[in-house]
C-alpha cells in the first residue's frame, strides 16, 4: 500500500465524521497477517484456488474430480474459494487489496460466523468479550450467532474508543514501517510533548500508542463495524452457510 506522509497530520482521516468501519480499514490493511493472506491468495490459481466437499484429490483436475463423484455415487458436491475462507477470517466478504482506500463495508454477520469458538462438547460455544468496547453491541451480535449456532445443533470502549487518537495511531504504524525512530516519532507527531531526561515522556506516548495501535490493527478493528451497526435477522442462508462453515472446517482439520 502506498501510505501516506506520516508526518502530515492533514494526510490521514478526520476523528470527526469518520465512520467507523473506515477506521477499521485503515488500520486492518496496515496489519502484516492481512497483507500476507492477501498476496498469498492472489498467488494461487486453478484447484489450488478451492476447497471441495468431499475433498479433491492432490493433482486432481475439476473434470477428473465430477467423473470420481458420479462414480462413486454422489449425487451433489460443493465448492469454496480458500479466498473466500480468507475474507471471513478478517470479517470479509472477498479480500480486497490493502492499496484500496475505502469503498465497502464489513460483513457484521461474517464477523459473528466464525466470533464462537467450538469446544469438544457440540452443544457449547465459547465467546471472548472485550471489556474495554461497549458491551451491548457484542451481546446483540452473540445472540445472533448463538441463534444460528443453535439452530444447526437443534436446540466497547464508549469512554475508551478514542477515536481522536486513531489519526495518530496511524500515523505510529505508518513512521514504525520507514523504521523512524522513537524519538523522531515522538518530535514529529506529539511536539507538545517533552521528551528529555529522565522522562522522556515523548517516548513514552510514543510505545503507548504503537502498542494501542496494534491493538487495533491485529484484533479490535472486528469490534469497530460491529459498535455502530445493529446485527441482521437471521435468514435460513444464514444457517446453510454456518453449516458449511463447519463442514470445512472439519475437511481442513483433519488434513
Amino acid at each position: 500500500m502506498n501510505r501516506p506522509d506520516w508526518r502530515d497530520p492533514n494526510a490521514y482521516p478526520s476523528p470527526e465524521g469518520t465512520p467507523l468501519s473506515k477506521w477499521a480499514w485503515e488500520f486492518l490493511r496496515r496489519n502484516p497477517d492481512y497483507q500476507k493472506d492477501y498476496h498469498e491468495i492472489n498467488d494461487l490459481d486453478g484447484l489450488d484456488a478451492l476447497i471441495f466437499t468431499p475433498p479433491a484429490t492432490p493433482g486432481e483436475s475439476l473434470n477428473d474430480y465430477e467423473k470420481r463423484m458420479r462414480k462413486d455415487g454422489h449425487e451433489t458436491w460443493e465448492f469454496v474459494s480458500r479466498a473466500t475462507l480468507k475474507a471471513k477470517k478478517w470479517g470479509l466478504k472477498e479480500m480486497i487489496s490493502p492499496a484500496e482506500e475505502w469503498g465497502f463495508s464489513f460483513e457484521t454477520s461474517v464477523l459473528t460466523e466464525t466470533w464462537g469458538c467450538s469446544t469438544r462438547d457440540p452443544n457449547k460455544v465459547a465467546f471472548v468479550f472485550d471489556l474495554s468496547w461497549p458491551i451491548g453491541p457484542q451481546l446483540r451480535h452473540v445472540k445472533r450467532a448463538l441463534q444460528i449456532k443453535q439452530k444447526i445443533t437443534g436446540k466497547p470502549k464508549q469512554a475508551r474508543k478514542q477515536v481522536a487518537h486513531f489519526p495518530s495511531y496511524l500515523r505510529l504504524l505508518d513512521a514504525k514501517e520507514k523504521e523512524i525512530t522513537t524519538a523522531d516519532m515522538a518530535r514529529v507527531i506529539f511536539p507538545e510533548i517533552d521528551n528529555f531526561d529522565p522522562s522522556y515522556s515523548g517516548n513514552k506516548k510514543v510505545i503507548a500508542g504503537l502498542k494501542a495501535a496494534h491493538e487495533i490493527s491485529e484484533n479490535d478493528f472486528l469490534y469497530l463495524p460491529l459498535i455502530s451497526t445493529p446485527p441482521d435477522e437471521i435468514t435460513d442462508s444464514d444457517v446453510e452457510n454456518q453449516k458449511k462453515m463447519i463442514a470445512i472446517q472439519k475437511i481442513l482439520q483433519d488434513r
